[in-house]
């Protein structure tokens, strides 16, 4: 047997090996630990993909796909340095270079703050999850008052030096947020990050007005996209720092159990630039993936588009 191809990155400071196959880190079993369902508790799961993904597992009883065995939460915070907001492994974990991408970033915000405020009107708003306040930055210009939650001290520092934001720095459950607070909270592609989804959402319900709305967006993974792509998509690509995989029918029961109702849920795309759109297509078909690249020598350096793909779902909640 051939033996498998391996390169090393820098994670947190760590010098990690990287399987080129799978995309996929591979921790020392010190790193990690066993988890039961984040959802129902249970202890009864079977392996997704186990050749490709072996820490992916569906739960037996409430259907929900999550790690385990999971990275321990003292080096789960050790992701989020600044390698993981520009870094040249983006198929592995984080971003090639998130701060190069604000215009397109702060554009689909922009989108989506149009949509939520006719859910609710303008008022005070907590972004969870703010990285480096480009959603804050677009709330800010349309008349709210923003907060946000940061786990990385990296983009927290970012948001109190370029727009002097308030910044709660740390996990949001060893976060004291006050109660009745918040008109609108937010939490964009965060909540899959979460160790305890059920027990975070309950922090928020708590900070939530009586009228507030809770909005949030997650990979789908029960979307045609996934099915179609298998063990290729791009979800999965991320299951070190992604703890749970998300679908409509499990958004439903976490919210039930957290003590909220959905009000709606939708597929919503984003604003990409077309080196970004060409990687990801080359992830799926490296053919394509390099006509695609060709044309990048032809085309505006920034030229950017709105693409849905129909496997990201926007989540609105309110109180019961």
């Amino acid at each position: 047997m051939a033996p498998i191809k391996q390169t090393v990155i820098l994670v947190g400071g760590l010098k990690k090996h990287v399987q080129k196959s799978s995309h996929r880190i591979i921790w020392p079993p010190k790193y990690l630990e066993n988890t039961s369902c984040p959802l129902c508790n249970s202890n009864t799961y079977i392996q997704v993909y186990p050749q490709h993904f072996p820490r992916i597992v569906t739960c037996v009883v409430c259907r929900l796909i999550y790690t385990n065995p999971r990275l321990k939460s003292k080096y789960l915070e050790e992701l989020y340095s600044e390698e993981y907001f520009k870094n040249d492994h983006s198929s592995v974990l984080g971003y090639s270079n998130y701060l190069q991408d604000k215009e397109n970033i702060i554009k689909t915000f922009d989108k989506r703050l149009s949509k939520i405020e006719t859910f609710v009107p303008v008022g005070k708003l907590l972004d969870v999850g703010c990285a480096t306040g480009f959603f804050m930055y677009s709330a800010k210009m349309r008349g709210w008052k923003v907060e946000g939650v940061e786990i990385s001290e990296y983009a927290a520092s970012y948001v109190r030096e370029h727009y002097g934001f308030k910044v709660h720095v740390g996990d949001i459950q060893r976060i004291d947020l006050p109660a009745n607070t918040y008109d609108l909270i937010t939490l964009w592609d965060v909540i899959e990050h979460l160790g305890n989804p059920i027990e975070a959402i309950k922090i928020l319900k708590r900070a939530l007005k009586k009228n507030g709305v809770l909005v949030f967006s997650t990979p789908d993974v029960r979307s045609l996209p996934a099915k179609l792509t298998k063990h290729k998509w791009i979800g999965y690509k991320l299951s070190d720092e992604h703890l749970t995989y998300f679908s409509k029918k499990t958004v439903a029961l976490l919210l039930e159990k957290a003590g909220l109702y959905l009000i709606s849920s939708k597929h919503v795309g984003k604003y990409v630039n077309f080196s970004l759109f060409t990687d990801r297509v080359g992830l799926y078909n490296k053919a394509v993936g390099a006509v695609l690249n060709i044309a990048q020598f032809v085309l505006p350096k920034d030229l950017g588009f709105y693409v849905n793909p129909f496997d990201i779902i926007c989540v609105y909640a309110k109180q019961k």
